[in-house]
């Protein structure tokens, strides 16, 4: 059975005398009495005072959480816990213990396959994306050859048209020069 110490706290005029220890030591005969394994509290990170009153009491810093706290900064806490022992029941709870090492010890090995499979997942998702890169970099270079033909086809066009006009201009030339040649030889054919 675990406990959990929600709030013990003492005025600051009245702390240094020993009250906060007397609560503690109080809550801490309770819980013996009870055949409690364990107690466990928060604390903010920051809280250097409260900290060192509950190492004094054989709590340790077991856990950090982020962002425990909502209102006020910093927002992350420390978890302290104590464990209690009685002699009598010591080998249960070393054997309590050893089923939770145990079961702590399966979830690590999940979370260790676990992290190899996502591991593979990423490299496969960074072959992936360099691949989809180098494709990317193939379909520009060959946007940029596209868009130099184009503009190769574009000055042919042009220059087509250019040449196509100074066909038509020289077509008429030779038109107007027949057109004179007939004329003269018309006037000619006349004059005889």
């Amino acid at each position: 059975m675990r406990v959990y110490i929600m709030t013990l706290g003492v005025l600051a005029p009245y702390r240094g005398i020993g009250i906060g220890s007397k609560l503690l030591n109080h809550v801490l005969d309770m819980c013996t009495k009870q055949n409690v394994s364990e107690i466990y509290l928060h604390v903010q990170t920051n809280n250097d005072d409260a900290i060192k009153f509950y190492k004094k009491f054989g709590f340790d810093i077991t856990d950090t959480i982020p962002d425990y706290y909502i209102n006020i900064e910093p927002r992350d806490c420390y978890v302290l816990t104590k464990l209690l022992i009685r002699q009598e029941n010591a080998s249960e709870v070393f054997k309590g213990m050893s089923k939770k090492m145990f079961g702590k010890l399966q979830e690590y090995i999940y979370a260790l396959h676990k992290l190899d499979y996502l591991e593979g997942r990423l490299a496969k998702t960074e072959a992936r994306a360099d691949e989809a890169e180098s494709k990317y970099l193939k379909l520009d270079q060959s946007i940029k050859e596209l868009q130099d033909t184009l503009e190769k086809l574009s000055w042919v066009v042009k220059h087509s048209r250019d040449s196509d006009l100074q066909l038509e201009h020289a077509f008429a030339a030779v038109d107007v020069k027949k057109s004179k040649i007939c004329y003269t030889l018309l006037f000619l054919i006349w004059r005889m």
